[in-house]
C-alpha cells in the first residue's frame, strides 16, 4: 500500500497511522519465539505464516527466483523456522527474530540458485548438531550481504504496513474502512469523501479516529510478537 496523505495528515489524529508507524516498528519480542516453540499451536503458527509468508516470497522474488522457487523457499524457511525455534532460549542483545529470520530466509534463498544450477545443496548437507542448544538467534547461519540486508528490511516495513491494514479491515464494517482508505490513504479532500460516499463530515473524522487507533493497536500487537 502506497500512501499519498502527508505526514501531517496522519500526525493529527494518530500516532499510529501505518505508513508513519512502519518507520518505528524494531523487532518481534520473545513471546512469539515461545508461541512458535509449541507445536500444536496451530493458531500461532497460521498467523505466523500468514505473516511472514509474502516478505519471504517477494524477497525471493526480486532476488530473481520464479514463482514456483519462491514459494519452495517460503516453505523452506517455514520449515527450518519450525524446526530451530525449539532449541534457542531467547535473547535479545544477541540479535531480533527479524534478523535471524532474514537470514534462514536468505540461506533458503539461496539454496534455490543451487538447486537450479544442480549442484549440491550446502543447506541440505548443514549438520543440526551446529546449532542445536544454542542461545543466540544468529548462530550457525551466515551473514547475507549488505544488498540483501537492505532489501530485506525494505520489504519488512512494507509487509507490516500490509498486514496491519489487513487486520484493520477484518475489524471494521467495510464502509468505514473505505472511508479511513479514501481520507487517509489516497488524501481525498474530506468534501470529496463526504459526497462520493455519501457520508457526514463527521463520520469521515470517527472513521479516521477508530481505523486509526486499530492500526495503532495491530502494529503493536505484531510488533510485540502477539500476533
Amino acid at each position: 500500500m502506497r500512501t499519498q496523505t502527508s505526514d501531517t495528515d496522519a500526525d493529527k489524529f494518530t500516532s499510529g497511522h501505518p505508513r508513519k508507524v512502519a518507520a518505528d516498528f524494531t523487532a518481534t519480542r520473545s513471546s512469539l519465539v515461545r508461541g512458535l516453540k509449541k507445536w500444536d499451536n496451530q493458531k500461532g503458527w497460521q498467523e505466523f505464516f500468514d505473516t511472514y509468508w509474502k516478505l519471504i516470497y517477494t524477497v525471493a522474488i526480486r532476488e530473481g527466483l520464479s514463482d514456483a522457487e519462491a514459494n519452495d523457499a517460503v516453505q523452506e524457511t517455514i520449515l527450518a523456522v519450525a524446526k530451530a525455534v525449539s532449541d534457542f532460549e531467547y535473547d535479545r542483545s544477541k540479535g531480533s527474530f527479524r534478523g535471524w529470520l532474514m537470514r534462514w530466509a536468505s540461506w533458503r534463498i539461496k539454496d534455490q540458485f543451487r538447486k537450479r544450477s544442480r549442484s549440491p545443496s550446502v543447506a541440505q548437507h548443514l549438520d543440526e548438531s551446529e546449532t542445536e542448544g544454542r542461545t543466540s538467534l544468529t548462530d550457525g547461519l551466515p551473514d547475507p550481504d549488505d544488498r540483501f540486508a537492505r532489501l530485506w528490511q525494505e520489504e519488512w516495513h512494507g509487509n507490516l504496513q500490509e498486514n496491519v491494514m489487513r487486520r484493520v479491515r477484518e475489524k471494521v464494517p467495510p464502509k468505514q474502512y473505505q472511508v479511513f482508505d479514501c481520507y487517509v490513504v489516497k488524501g481525498w479532500p474530506i468534501e470529496q469523501v463526504a459526497k462520493e460516499l455519501g457520508v457526514s463530515k463527521a463520520s469521515v473524522y470517527i472513521a479516521r479516529t477508530r481505523v486509526g487507533r486499530l492500526a495503532k493497536a495491530e502494529t503493536s500487537r505484531i510488533e510485540n510478537g502477539l500476533l
